[in-house]
């Protein structure tokens, strides 16, 4: 069985080899899918910022690439895993700042300190559950 670790080590390749084999540029992929272009980038750079997408993100892909979660990521445990999936709305002031967030360059000082305080506060908050 495939471990999280090792589909992330084979989810860049999985995505490029997918688009490449659909004929879709990041440009049309992000059209399609509602994902940023500079994130799927990241996702096939595996940059250090956007290894692996969260899980609505890896929903978009393939639906926009017309493909499995197993097919993209390799992990047949995810087999399912859209049916149980709650939409979550942002309220406009949240979606304002997600978008200025994402059009931040990777290299963006300001994007690198609230990309490793929002880790932080994630990695606190697994602390909190027991996690």
């Amino acid at each position: 069985m495939l471990t999280y670790c090792t589909a992330m080590a084979n989810f860049a390749t999985n995505l490029a080899r997918i688009m490449a084999d659909r004929g879709i540029s990041q440009v049309d992929l992000a059209a399609k899918s509602g994902v940023i272009r500079q994130l799927i980038g990241n996702y096939l750079r595996e940059s250090r910022h956007a290894k692996f997408p969260s899980l609505p993100n890896l929903l978009k892909l393939a639906k926009a690439l017309n493909c499995t979660l197993e097919e993209l990521t390799g992990l047949e445990s995810l087999k399912g895993a859209e049916e149980g999936m709650e939409k979550v709305e942002l309220t406009e002031e949240a979606q304002e700042l997600w978008e200025a967030y994402q059009a931040l360059d990777d290299n963006d000082p300001l994007k690198e300190f609230i990309t490793k305080t929002l880790l932080e506060g994630s990695d606190s908050n697994e602390e909190e559950r027991g996690g």
